[in-house]
């Protein structure tokens, strides 16, 4: 047996998968959601018998060790000796002499990391460096993030790249290229760069940041072979030693509270870069350790992310306790004003359940019976998910005392909660026929469009790169040419505008918002800002093309028709488009 096949048949495929996918049996087999493609109805399954994997959506599959290789980003040597030492196999066979797909991949995104890290302290990157520097952080710990600057020129990595050798089709998907009709230009412009690394430390992506006020705040390096935005937590190359010496993990929301703690020396931390927590990504924690600390942002955001974090990594089994940062600042914050404050913010973590009394009772009057029934209601939906019975009764008695119930009426009110979200779960529950032909398509436009409704705040931005006439749904034009009034004069209300919509128009409208709720249902607002950014960027885009094969189309009808006053005009005309779609 070789080596493959023995560490192959050391591994159960169910149980290791199942580790990243939430898996259910369905016949011989188990059946999940893909964690490589965004859907709904499961289509990723797992054979316990043939020991492989297969996904019916994107059409991937193979065996444990394609899976580790594709959600870990890993090379296939690299998979090798992650899956060797994980079951104890002994490896004689050098397997680097092997050519991965994915190899040019991480190379490009390596060189793309130089190339950054080298500007940041040339005189274009002086802006981005005095303003690292001005937030706190060292040379040391810039050069140990390998922060970098883009330039705000269009094309110079994409340039420098293509001439050591790299197609620009694969530049393109490695992230840190775009293309536009067979052009192709820098992913980030003018943005200070936060590389993204995996477990093992190799750049897979990159996190850019602006320097000024402009929207969005930060944009992300899109989905790559190598890189999946749900299965990363930035930091955790470096944290994952020490999270396993220390035995937890501390989770905070931005990349630059990740840097700051490791700066002061709290090194076992991680940040969700201002995504929702997922479970990909507690699983990948799970790995270093069961136990974590979350501390996310003061502000209404974060204390909806605090509550959901909770509540999926309690599903996961963890060990959880929630740092209250002082003075309601962010960790960064706290950090740069006084690491002393956050090392001891860490140190005195409360225990979650013990925090989620503390926060319910700080924002209800339970004298009012109004609050003390919603309080009531969400203490017992955390005390529900308790596992351990005596934890369970301990929580009852504090409860009941707090609120002034006995514990025999709690006891039963817990009953009926859980018997009344079991029934709302199968109400909720849609035969899968019913769930197909209620689903519709939604055009780019009124994506675009949605997400500027729940989204307002980025109007400006919205009108600063598109036109009423960008769009060709009758309906959109008229809605947009009136949102762009209202932004004229500084007022872009919403909720005030829908109320002056016909009745059929006013359903449309919330249909389109509801769809975009349901898909991010827990975004903050730099997620809506990239949807928003990539939106309007591809509408765009799309619409310069069909405007340029128009123009084609009349060029070569001037040119049957011998018109050369014509078709000098058109080219100018066609050149000139040319150039605003580099500028867009």
């Amino acid at each position: 047996m070789n080596e493959l096949e023995e560490i192959k048949n050391k591994i159960d495929i169910v149980e290791d998968v199942g580790k990243y996918v939430q898996l259910k049996q369905s016949g011989r087999n188990f059946k999940g959601l893909c964690p490589f493609h965004s859907e709904k109805t499961p289509s990723f399954m797992v054979s316990p018998e043939k020991q492989i994997w297969h996904c019916f959506g994107c059409n991937e599959g193979g065996d444990i060790i394609s899976f580790t290789e594709k959600i870990e980003g890993l090379s296939f040597p690299d998979t090798i000796k992650e899956l060797a030492s994980r079951t104890g196999v002994k490896l004689s066979q050098n397997f680097k002499g092997r050519k991965e797909p994915t190899d040019s991949v991480f190379a490009i995104n390596e060189l793309a990391c130089l190339h950054f890290e080298k500007l940041l302290k040339e005189s274009e990157g002086k802006r981005a460096y005095e303003y690292l520097k001005k937030r706190g952080l060292t040379d040391k710990t810039m050069a140990e993030f390998r922060l970098g600057f883009s330039p705000v020129r269009g094309d110079i990595l994409t340039q420098e790249l293509a001439t050591l050798g790299f197609a620009k089709s694969d530049l393109a998907k490695a992230g840190v290229s775009n293309s536009n009709d067979n052009r192709f230009y820098d992913q980030f412009r003018g943005r200070l760069m936060f590389p993204i690394a995996n477990v093992q430390g190799k750049v897979i992506g990159f996190s850019a940041r602006v320097l000024d006020d402009s929207l969005p705040k930060y944009i992300n390096t899109p989905e790559t072979p190598i890189y999946h935005k749900s299965n990363i937590l930035f930091g955790m190359d470096k944290a994952k030693e020490q999270a396993r010496k220390q035995d937890h993990l501390i989770l905070v929301e931005g990349n630059m509270d990740m840097i700051f703690s490791y700066q002061a020396g709290v090194k076992n931390v991680v940040a969700s870069s201002g995504t929702a927590l997922t479970e990909a990504q507690l699983d990948l924690i799970k790995r270093f350790t069961k136990n974590i600390k979350i501390a996310f942002d003061v502000d209404m955001a974060g204390q909806n992310a605090t509550k959901r974090a909770i509540e999926l990594a309690q599903d996961k089994g963890f060990n959880i306790k929630v740092i209250e940062v002082p003075e309601g600042k962010d960790p960064a914050d706290l950090v740069r004003n006084d690491p002393k404050k956050w090392i001891n913010a860490c140190k005195k973590a409360k225990y979650v359940v013990d925090y989620t009394f503390d926060s319910t009772f700080s924002h209800y009057d339970i004298t009012n019976i109004l609050d003390k029934k919603r309080a009531t209601k969400e203490l017992l939906a955390t005390i529900s998910r308790l596992p351990d019975p005596v934890e369970k009764e301990h929580y009852l008695q504090i409860l009941a005392q707090q609120i002034g119930v006995s514990l025999q009426a709690l006891v039963e009110a817990l009953h009926k909660f859980k018997s009344a979200k079991g029934n709302q779960t199968k109400a909720t529950q849609k035969p899968k026929a019913v769930i197909e032909e209620t689903k519709t398509k939604t055009t780019l436009e009124e994506r675009i469009f949605s997400l500027l409704l729940v989204s307002p705040q980025y109007s400006d931005f919205f009108f600063n790169k598109i036109n009423p006439e960008d769009f060709e749904n009758d309906k959109l034009i008229r809605f947009v040419a009136e949102l762009y009034d209202l932004n004229e004069q500084g007022e872009v209300d919403i909720k005030k505008w829908l109320k002056k919509q016909k009745p059929e128009d006013r359903d449309y409208i919330n249909k389109l918002t509801f769809e975009i709720e349901d898909e991010f249902p827990e975004a903050n607002e730099e997620i809506m800002g990239e949807e928003l950014f990539n939106g309007v960027l591809r509408l765009r885009q799309e619409g310069y093309e069909a405007a340029k094969k128009k123009l084609n189309r009349k060029i070569y009808e001037a040119e049957k028709e011998e018109n050369a006053k014509l078709v000098k005009d058109l080219m100018a005309e066609l050149q000139f488009l040319i150039e605003k779609e580099r500028n867009i």
